[in-house]
């Protein structure tokens, strides 16, 4: 028998709604800690695939494909309603929370 490869063996068990939703919370602690947005992105690739593929999220949400591929390799940076929608289609939502270490006093009186 031919060995799976990582990518099979974790598209598989992303298909557990209760795995993907830890895998990317893993992934989003991680961007939290080094800014790697592209790492996000390829994990939310990974559970897209196990929930029928970019063909199926183009279908589902109506967004163009190509635009899907380069966003979830981490080549353009999704706009917020794109990124609601994957997350939507993979059986998410966006959550906030209150940081783990508030914003410098001069970034907050720009809000």
């Amino acid at each position: 028998m031919k060995p799976r490869t990582w990518r099979e063996v974790a598209t598989e068990r992303m298909a557990d709604p209760k795995a993907a939703t830890a895998y990317l919370r893993l992934a989003l602690v991680e961007y939290e800690r080094d800014g790697d947005a592209t790492a996000l992105l390829v994990a939310l690739r990974t559970v897209v695939d196990a929930r029928g593929g970019i063909g199926a999220l183009a279908r589902a949400t109506g967004l163009n494909r190509q635009t899907l591929y380069r966003t979830l390799e981490g080549k353009h940076s999704p706009r917020l309603d794109t990124l609601s929608a994957i997350l939507r289609f993979c059986g998410l939502a966006l959550n906030l929370r209150p940081a783990r270490k508030p914003a410098p006093a001069d970034a907050q009186a720009a809000v």
